[in-house]
């Protein structure tokens, strides 16, 4: 089965969108290291390159829970990695008979910036400034 994993290319991510991603993988990933340590997989040789690619999870999703490092696009693109990752991983285990309870999570997620509701608020915002600062033309009538 391929997967293709979709980005969004030259646009903006919200580092929340990117935090609720990367907490979703986490999530997927520490359920994935539960089960297999309820199997007796996680002594073998396999378990051990699990737990190495749960430790370099670990580390990178330590790294980069910070606002400024959420706010770049390459970290997103790591993240899409892991995930892509972590979804072969979670096939291996089920090839090999450790019961997965986590569902897997969906490679394609749309999380881009809203332009358009963006735009749309920029133009209502400017029609309430252009109403609100145009020159009126004021008369005033002297009475006798």
């Amino acid at each position: 089965m391929a997967t293709k994993l979709v980005t969004y290319k030259g646009g903006l991510f919200l580092p929340a969108n990117v935090l609720s991603e990367m907490r979703a993988i986490d999530r997927q990933i520490n359920g994935m290291s539960d089960d297999l340590g309820r199997s007796d997989g996680a002594s073998t040789a396999f378990g051990r390159q699990f737990n190495a690619f749960r430790d370099d999870w670990r580390a990178f999703f330590t790294e980069n829970q910070g606002l400024i490092s959420r706010s770049f696009n390459t970290t997103y693109d790591q993240t899409l990695e892991f995930k892509a990752q972590a979804d072969k991983w979670r096939t291996e285990l089920i090839a090999r008979g450790v019961g997965i309870v986590a569902p897997a999570l969906p490679l394609e997620r749309k999380t881009g910036f809203k332009w358009k509701r963006i735009l749309l608020f920029g133009v209502f915002v400017g029609a309430i400034y252009w109403v609100g600062t145009r020159r009126r033309v004021v008369t005033f009538r002297k009475e006798d």
